[in-house]
C-alpha cells in the first residue's frame, strides 16, 4: 500500500500541472496560465528532479496557445538561470513558499508583454491575469504542500 502513495506523490505535480495547463478558459485561465504556479512552486520552491523539462515543455505551450514566440519560454528559462546562478537567496527557505519572488516574475513578465503591445485592454486583462494568479497562488501552494506531506505520511 505504501508503493500507492510513492507513486502518488512522485506523479502528482506532473499530473497537477498538465491539467491546469489543458484546463484553459479564456477569462479565468488564458491558455492554460495557471500551470506557472505548480511550475514555480515544484522548480524553484521545492525542487522536483527532471521537473524543470516539464515545466520548459508547458510554458511552451502556453507560448503556443497565446500566440506569443517563446515569451514565457524565454522568462522561465531566465528565471531558471538565475536562480541556479545565485547561491544567497534559498527560495525554500522563505515564507510564504517564495510568495515575493512568485509576484516579482509574475509581474515582470506581464509588464514587459503589456509594454510591447500597448493597448488598453490588453493593459487591463494583463492586470485581471496578474491579481488573479497572485490571488491564487498562496492557496494553491498550500494543497500542493499539504498533498505532498499527506502522501509522505503514508
Amino acid at each position: 500500500m505504501s508503493q500507492i502513495y510513492t507513486y502518488f506523490k512522485n506523479l502528482f505535480p506532473f499530473f497537477i500541472t498538465i491539467s491546469l495547463w489543458y484546463l484553459a478558459t479564456p477569462i479565468f485561465n488564458p491558455a492554460g496560465i495557471l500551470c506557472l504556479i505548480p511550475i514555480f512552486y515544484y522548480c524553484f520552491v521545492t525542487p522536483i528532479k527532471n521537473f524543470a523539462f516539464l515545466g520548459g515543455i508547458l510554458c511552451f505551450l502556453i507560448d503556443y496557445r497565446l500566440g506569443i514566440p517563446l515569451f514565457w519560454t524565454f522568462m522561465f528559462c531566465l528565471i531558471c538561470a538565475i536562480n541556479n546562478l545565485q547561491n544567497i537567496i534559498n527560495l525554500s527557505m522563505l515564507e510564504r513558499n517564495a510568495f515575493i519572488f512568485f509576484v516579482a516574475f509574475i509581474g515582470l513578465s506581464l509588464l514587459i508583454l503589456s509594454l510591447s503591445k500597448f493597448t488598453f485592454l490588453n493593459f487591463f486583462n494583463n492586470i485581471w491575469i496578474f491579481l488573479w494568479i497572485c490571488l491564487l497562488y498562496l492557496p494553491t501552494t498550500y494543497v500542493l504542500n499539504r498533498v505532498q506531506k499527506w502522501s509522505i505520511q503514508k
